[in-house]
């Protein structure tokens, strides 16, 4: 296992998927999706492994696990992750500076009612509100410390602001003109602009983690290119690796559940599932094994976002990529525990639990597990 710091030199272009073409503005992403930074290092590891870019080498380049990025802040000695906001919390704004936090939690629907989704449990909040309230923003990225202590159930605080909470990076535009030298007007088709996510916030950098059989000698660090536009940044080996091990306080809650008891799953970065939202393994009655342990679990209830586009170009088909709908980073599923003991989960913390292996590769679904009653 490699860990690789990843420092933007310029504004990153991850742009959606929206058409981009003559006079058009391209519209950024709030974060960069997994897909691209795992197909950067690739490129990278690809042209320090002879830059044949073979058979034989594009398969090894395809069965590299990349996961990430997630936020790293570094300060002094100390670093830390930042995760997604998990989307099990609502937050109410008083007419000052007065916050009230509400959690999500799975409460039986009323009889007489249902819903389509073939769910006993809906999220509901606690505790009840005593009027209906607009939500107002959650800090969109968390640090790790906070995370954890939430994923526990041990505080329902939520600072506005302070070093616990990030804001997502600054987006920056730019307008884009190749000039006639012979009229002094704009060349046909070449006025566009461009929007930019600015990482290069002091003490910020991205953080991978990456696992390869056959090109462990090639992951190296140095300067190339991420995103769009050829834009430059930093790729460092680090030391990070603990920073990426399941807490030993999550570990240990996990040891000490029972079957009945309930499990949260939040989803560190965006998932692609076969079946939308649900996990392809707990399709079978909403019950399954989690992958990689002998944990099974049946699923009791879900807060998610809207769906998300996964898009793009394949240079190998020469050819768009099919586009698939992501649950969106910090989804949460309630599930509750049916049998194995539960410590197995701290393996899969921070490995991904999409449903085909190509976006596993990429980093598409890391987990995050915690506790619920």
């Amino acid at each position: 296992m490699v860990t690789f710091r990843i420092t933007p030199k310029d504004p990153v272009i991850a742009r959606d998927g929206r058409p981009f073409g003559n006079g058009s503005r391209m519209h950024s992403l709030d974060w960069p999706r997994a897909s691209t930074v795992a197909g950067s290092l690739r490129t990278m590891v690809g042209k320090r492994a002879g830059d044949s870019f073979d058979e034989g080498l594009v398969s090894s380049l395809k069965a590299m696990e990349v996961y990430g990025p997630l936020p790293l802040s570094s300060k002094c000695d100390e670093s830390w992750l930042f995760f997604p906001a998990p989307k099990d919390v609502l937050i109410k704004k008083g007419d000052k500076d007065d916050r009230e936090v509400f959690v999500l939690r799975p409460e039986k629907v009323e009889e007489g009612c249902g819903t389509d989704l073939g769910l006993e449990f809906l999220p509901a909040m606690d505790p009840k509100p005593k009027e209906a309230f607009k939500p107002s923003a959650v800090p969109p990225l968390w640090r790790s410390d906070l995370m954890v202590s939430w994923l526990l159930g041990k505080s329902r605080e939520v600072p506005a602001d302070g070093d616990r909470v990030m804001d997502l990076p600054h987006k920056e535009d730019r307008v884009h003109v190749a000039i006639d030298p012979l009229t002094g007007a704009s060349l046909e088709g070449m006025l566009f602009s461009t929007t930019a996510l600015d990482l290069r916030k002091e003490g910020l950098s991205l953080s991978l983690k990456v696992e390869s059989k056959d090109l462990s000698d090639s992951l190296v660090g140095g300067h190339h290119p991420l995103g769009g536009e050829r834009r430059l940044a930093r790729w460092d080996r680090s030391k990070d690796e603990d920073l990426w091990s399941c807490p030993d306080e999550i570990r240990a809650a996990l040891k000490g559940l029972r079957p009945g008891d309930g499990v949260r799953l939040v989803l560190g970065t965006s998932a692609v599932f076969d079946g939308g939202w649900m996990p392809g393994w707990l399709k079978d009655k909403g019950e399954g094994f989690v992958p990689g342990t002998s944990v099974k679990v049946s699923l009791v209830s879900a807060s998610t976002g809207r769906w998300e586009a996964l898009s793009g170009w394949s240079y190998e088909t020469k050819r768009p990529k099919p586009l698939y709908r992501m649950v969106p980073a910090g989804s949460v599923y309630f599930l509750r525990l049916l049998e194995g003991s539960a410590e197995e989960l701290a393996q899969t913390w921070l490995k991904p639990m999409s449903d085909r292996e190509v976006h596993r590769n990429d980093g598409l679904g890391l987990v995050l597990w915690g506790l619920w009653k």
